[in-house]
């Protein structure tokens, strides 16, 4: 095994930062770094002893060292190290061995040492300075838009602040994701945390067994330690020998190995020892590692980071990633005040799980989230870049060659940053990185009771990876973060003991040096610079470095968490619909609140209080309300502030009194209604507290925004007023009372506590928002008032105002809360009617409500029905009647916006799946707007909160598709009588017209469906009834087409367009009858002006369906049909006059003028018997029954007489008909025919 074990020492010199006078002479201060690497097969067990390093502290003692400066030797003496304190800390052998023996005992493992590598894994980076830069646009941009849209057209806003919001959410979604296209900066920065291995960690068991090289690598933190284990060996070399000549200004340093074995089993191992060599610069009392050269090297100069410059990053506008600004301006640093991880994971995370507009309805809402001030940081914003080069550096070390082939600079040699900051008030550089410690490793205990006083610095090559081999790593552009504390040492009330030393047997107590620390205060400007701390420990002390050397550009601590509005509390539990945003009080028609609240169990008001916000206790630290006690020497100001402090730890469950309640609403607390104190730590940058009215109560005539009192701002909308002094903010109530109108606000100034009061009339609502806000000169110190265009020196300004009365929501973010006067029931019955209208071939209606009335402030929703009655004229087998039928139906339930009547209910459509023509009543249901608000009521009757009314009238509802064709079964002429008997005087007038049979259904457009005969109406188009002469006889010919006079109008006759006749027509209309035995329509159309001006003429009708209720465009008219030429029978109209001895017959009416007259027959006829007398005259010729006693004959218009038999006693009738006379086919004498054309008895008297 002996041929196969090396001890392989790295030694390597790294100058400590400084000149020191030692004996009277001035030495240049370096440390000897020793870095062990043992290498040995890898497939054995190996520990410690096999390498001869169980008893290194003694083998060290037998070591000497000889420096060289290039090829030449120079004195080099070891010298003690110096803690901050300036107390020399030497270690003999013994407490060096102790102190090893704890940490490596000889059983030791030792793995063979491999390098750390990370050159092939992905690297990651999180782009702070843009991400920041983006957060920053965002938040100006909306910031801007709230105060330049402050009290105009919230609309105008609402879609600003979209489009800004649609501007930063860009590529943000899910469904945004291109492969193509490059991630914005802040999807960068969300990703940066979503790892895929960071769950990776090795998995649980049994702890890994403590190995060498871990042991050291993790002891590089504390090079007190190593100093004591005899890793670190601290030497002095005359200034003199390393001044400026031609010699390089390089180190190196060999150790002297004595003859024998310095220790038991050191000859196991073969001993391979490493010298590079150090560039250094020496400047006066200043002598540190040289700084790299080449576009590869890191930005340090004279053992600084090169920080000239720097200045504040995240303006708003700024391109990501621009250089600030200003001559001297550093491109590559810059100062990041707020947190910009949270803000990115907050944003992208809004951006993700919403449609990219804001949450709420208000139209100032950005749908930003809560930014957070944690400190200042300071960014490299080429640390992508730096990252590639210092893995490109360790590569090019990583062997013999290239650790001995060029001398080590401070690229190499840098272990991390020691940050150092100024303050205007101070004006004193100050270090972040100062600590005392004490160290407790074997019987060795280092430090003291005080312990010692030393720098830890912020590691230069921070990064993350996960626990596979392969998994990436994660480089964040911070290199160090300010926030308040120290950067090395735990906050007090985080130190716990030990610390900081897992599976280590050695203890650490460590705490910061106080007094030591800068404080972190909102307004102050200040400046940063750091100091490099190599390998060893060593480096610029805090006093070391010029005042003006390589600092940032000053720049203002700012406050980017938001004003927390107040904390709104109950007072009781909260009852039917109220919550911790909603205050009701309750009443009803004719009943005042006091009333109701008596007769139901209701409050008669509600009483909240607000409470000014909390504030953590950093936040309240930055504020500078606890400085007069900070560093005090009297017991009284630390006391009386730390009792003040102590209450950042309580809350609402603090508060006397405070009861818990978890119901549906959540869990909360109630407060007593009186004796209310506020137990916990008041937000200082919260001095004052407003209340304003974002929308006021709607006018219930005209639906638009009423008026307000008592709002007594600058904007008339807003109640302004200071808690108190700080911390002792007392809580200020806020109760919700019944008025008779408006909505009135008023506060008094004094009194305790003070209540501010609101009245609401019955059924308004009003929108309050609940703000903290800042004091005037404190809006300065605000990052997003800035942002938003406050001007830091000129309180005057718009925006400062805006910010100062809390109406810039991204700094002072509302508590939104609605007061509710709610009624039982709606004010208002409601009222007036629908109008019903439809398109063609809807099979629904639209009921338009212009004529409707509703109380919309106290109605929030309607619900609506509707019955009508219908005709079902359904063909069924066997035959049955039609029947009407009656219908209802819930046409639906519609919500009532709060708004202007004419707009507050939407599109209300009723649905019947056809197109037919209906009259329907309608019954409106209005259920109070405030419904919820009344449980207990309507747990009991549903519809306690509900008015019911049938609008009066009915609503038409036009048909909406033209009218189907009739179909005519056949036609037949008609005869219309007319019988009247008075003083003997017997009239009987017969009308000429055509009765026609319809085929079933009826009423296909709906309800008054009529029959149309369309004439013509005037000109003689097409498809119109048409008339004729009958060609047997000489007689006048009509008038063709048939027109209007012509034609008894039962219904009336209206002009008509019909697009088959070309033009206008006039439709006659008819009603319809149902006649059962034929099981069909018909309709008798009265013809006698046309039959009274021309002898048995011929009449073809056209008839369409007509429907007087369609729809706009949709004709009344449907297609004609058109029936058979039928002949008319003439019009007569008899008289028969009755005397004692006789009668006189006239038969008038229009008779053919040849070839022959018509014969009127008049005969006189007697019953024979009394059955006969009582069967009527239903049987006018050829009755059994009844016996002619006298005849007579005569042409139309003469008057035929009769004398009536004497002693006849029988009943007696007129019996009277007409005849054609016409010649027969086959003329000759005796060879006339006839034809009955009039028959009629008349019963006498």
């Amino acid at each position: 095994m002996a041929t196969s074990l090396t001890r392989q020492f790295v030694w390597t010199v790294i100058p400590a930062g400084r000149v020191a006078t030692v004996d009277g002479g001035q030495l240049a201060l370096c440390s000897v770094l020793l870095t062990p690497r043992l290498l040995g097969p890898a497939d054995q067990p190996l520990r410690l002893s096999d390498f001869g390093l169980q008893a290194w502290p003694q083998a060290l003692a037998a070591v000497g060292f000889t420096m060289n400066r290039g090829d030449t030797v120079v004195p080099a003496q070891p010298v003690p190290h110096l803690d901050l304190d300036g107390n020399p800390t030497l270690f003999t052998a013994a407490q060096q061995q102790s102190a090893w023996s704890a940490l490596f005992p000889p059983d030791l493992a030792v793995r063979p040492y491999q390098p750390a590598s990370y050159q092939d894994r992905q690297a990651v980076h999180m782009p702070a300075s843009q991400a920041g830069a983006q957060i920053s646009a965002a938040y100006g941009q909306s910031g801007s838009a709230l105060a330049a849209a402050h009290q105009t057209d919230p609309e105008a806003l609402r879609a600003t602040l979209r489009t800004v919001n649609e501007g930063w959410q860009s590529g943000l979604r899910p469904s945004d994701t291109d492969a193509g296209t490059e991630p914005s900066p802040l999807r960068r920065a969300y990703d940066f945390y979503r790892r895929p291995d960071s769950a990776a960690a090795a998995p649980p068991g049994a702890p890994e067994q403590p190995e060498f090289h871990d042991i050291v690598a993790r002891l590089a933190d504390h090079p007190m330690l190593l100093r004591a284990l005899g890793l670190i060996v601290d030497l002095g070399v005359p200034v003199a020998a390393l001044a400026p000549s031609t010699a390089p200004a390089t180190l190196r340093v060999t150790p002297r190995w004595p003859g024998s074995e310095p220790t038991a089993g050191w000859a196991g191992a073969a001993q391979d020892d490493l010298s590079p060599t150090t560039a250094y610069t020496l400047s006066g009392t200043r002598f540190v590692p040289a700084a790299g050269s080449g576009p590869q090297a890191a930005p340090f100069a004279l053992g600084m980071l090169a920080l000239a410059g720097a200045a504040l990053g995240a303006a708003p506008g700024a391109a990501p990633g621009a250089a600030p600004a200003g001559d001297g301006a550093n491109g590559r640093f810059e100062i990041m005040p707020f947190d910009v991880d949270g803000a990115a994971l907050r944003m992208v995370g809004i951006a993700a799980s919403g449609d990219g507009g804001p949450a709420s309805d208000h139209a100032d809402d950005t749908g930003l989230p809560a930014l957070r001030s944690a400190g200042v940081a300071l960014l490299d914003t080429d640390r992508e870049q730096e990252h590639d080069n210092r893995l490109r550096r360790a590569q090019d070390r990583a062997t013999r060659e290239g650790l001995l082939g060029s001398p080590l600079t401070a690229d190499n040699l840098v272990a991390g940053y020691r940050l150092d900051v100024w303050d205007d008030r101070t004006r004193t550089w100050r270090s972040l990185c100062q600590r005392r410690v004490r160290y407790g490793v074997g019987g060795l205990q280092l430090g003291g009771a005080d312990g010692l006083l030393e720098e830890g610095c912020v590691r230069v090559d921070s990064v993350t990876t996960g626990a596979g081999a392969d998994s990436a790593v994660y480089v964040h552009q911070t290199v160090a973060r300010w926030d308040g504390w120290s950067a090395v040492a735990p906050r007090p009330d985080r130190i716990a003991e030990p610390v900081d030393t897992p599976d280590l047997p050695f203890t650490m107590v460590l705490g910061h040096e106080p007094g030591s620390l800068p404080r972190l205060r909102f307004g102050r400007h200040y400046q940063l610079r750091a100091r490099l701390a190599d390998l060893a420990g060593g480096g610029l002390r805090p006093g070391e470095p010029d005042a003006d050397e390589q600092h940032s550009a000053s720049f203002p601590h700012r406050r980017f968490d938001p004003v927390p509005a107040p904390e709104l509390l109950p007072t009781r539990p909260y009852v039917d619909g109220e919550g911790p945003s909603r205050l009701v009080v309750r009443s009803d028609r004719g009943t005042s609140a006091a009333d109701y609240a008596a007769a139901h169990g209701y409050p008669a008001d509600d009483l909240r209080y607000l409470f000014a916000p909390k504030a953590p206790l950093e936040l309240a630290l930055q504020h500078g309300v606890f400085d007069s006690a900070v560093g005090a020497a009297a017991v009284p100001p630390i006391d009386s502030a730390f009792t003040t402090a102590v209450r950042a730890d309580r809350d609402v469950t603090d508060i006397p009194g405070a009861q818990p309640h978890d119901e549906g609403a959540g869990s909360y607390q109630v407060v007593p209604a009186t004796g209310v104190d506020l137990p916990w730590l008041p937000d200082p940058g919260a001095p004052l507290f407003a209340v304003g009215v974002r929308s006021r109560p709607v006018d219930p005539v005209t639906g638009t925004e009423g008026t307000t009192t008592g709002f007594d701002g600058a904007d008339h909308l807003h109640l302004q007023h200071r808690w108190g002094k700080w911390p002792d903010y007392p809580p200020v109530g806020l109760r919700l009372v019944a008025g008779p109108a408006g909505c009135t606000a008023s506060i008094p100034d004094t009194g305790a506590p003070r209540v501010m009061t609101v009245e609401l009339g019955p059924a308004e609502q009003a929108t309050l928002d609940l703000v903290s806000c800042p004091g005037l000169a404190d809006v300065p110190n605000h990052g997003v008032a800035i942002w938003a265009g406050a001007d830091p020196a000129d309180s005057t300004k718009t925006t400062n105002q805006l910010v100062y009365h809390g109406h810039i929501r991204t700094v002072t973010p509302p508590h939104t809360i609605t007061v509710v006067h709610a009624v039982q029931r709606p004010l208002v019955d409601p009222g007036g009617r629908f109008v019903a209208s439809r398109q063609t071939g809807d099979t629904d209606a639209i009921l338009r409500i212009t004529d409707l009335v509703l109380d919309v402030a106290s109605t929030g929703r309607i619900d609506v029905h509707a019955e009508w009655s219908d005709f079902e004229d359904v063909i069924t087998d066997p035959p049955s009647a039609p029947a009407a039928a009656a219908f209802a139906t819930h046409v639906g339930s519609y919500d009532v916006a709060y708004t202007r009547p004419d707009l507050a209910l939407p599109t209300i459509v009723h649905t019947f799946g056809d197109t037919r023509r209906r009259q329907v009543t309608y019954t409106v249901t209005a259920i109070s707007r405030f419904h919820d608000f009344f449980g207990r009521l309507t747990a009991v009757d549903p519809e306690a909160c509900t008015v019911r009314v049938t609008l009066p009238g009915t609503t038409d509802v036009p048909c909406s598709a033209r009218p189907p064709a009739p179909r005519p079964r056949y036609t037949v002429p008609a005869f219309a009588w007319s019988r009247s008997s008075s003083g003997g005087v017997h009239r009987s007038t017969r009308g000429g017209g055509l009765r026609v049979f319809l085929e079933r259904p009826w009423f296909a457009s709906g309800t008054d469906e009529r029959l149309a005969v369309i004439v013509s109406a005037g000109s003689e188009p097409d498809h119109v009834s048409l008339t004729g002469k009958d060609p047997i006889w000489t007689t006048d010919a009509p008038k063709s087409p048939l027109r209007a006079d012509q034609v008894v109008a039962a219904l009336g006759a209206v002009p008509e367009v019909l697009d088959e006749a070309g033009g206008g027509v006039t439709a006659v209309l008819h009603p319809v009858t149902f006649d059962a035995e034929p099981n069909c329509w018909l309709a008798d159309i009265d013809l006698s002006p046309l039959a009274a001006t021309s002898y048995r003429p011929f009449v073809r009708l056209s008839l369409c369906r007509y429907q007087e209720h369609t729809a706009v465009d949709v004709p009344h008219l449907s297609a004609p049909v058109e029936t058979e030429p039928l002949q008319l029978f003439p019009p007569r109209d008899l008289v028969v006059t009755q005397a004692a001895a006789g009668i006189t017959a006239v038969l008038g009416g229009k008779g053919p003028d040849g070839p022959e007259a018509n014969t009127v027959r008049v005969e006189l006829q007697a019953a024979t018997s009394a059955a006969t007398a009582a069967l009527g005259d239903d049987a006018v010729i050829g009755s059994s029954g009844w016996t002619t006693v006298a005849a007579t004959s005569g042409a139309l218009g003469a008057q035929l007489q009769l004398s009536i038999p004497a002693g006849e006693t029988r009943p007696l009738r007129v019996l009277v008909t007409e005849v054609e006379n016409y010649p027969a086919q086959d003329p000759g004498p005796g060879r006339q025919g006839t034809r009955l054309v009039y028959a009629e008895t008349v019963r006498l008297t």
